[in-house]
């Protein structure tokens, strides 16, 4: 989350780094923070307990997410 968060606002602050390149490194650097966010906190939570499963709900909040 740091590397890409720091991706965002290094191109974000220097002018000299909105070409076109940048742009689509910016946009790819948001899909990852938000397919992260998505996913990760319920693949940690199954990691520290021993309930392995998801809800119907909590599976297709999850996929709306991160569709």
């Amino acid at each position: 989350l740091r590397g890409t968060g720091l991706i965002i606002t290094t191109i974000a602050w220097h002018h000299h780094l909105h070409a076109p390149m940048y742009f689509f490194l910016v946009n790819l650097s948001v899909l990852d923070l938000g397919s992260i966010s998505t996913t990760v906190p319920k693949a940690m939570a199954n990691s520290l307990t021993d309930n392995k499963s998801i809800s119907y709900l909590g599976c297709a909040t999850q996929l709306f997410s991160f569709l």
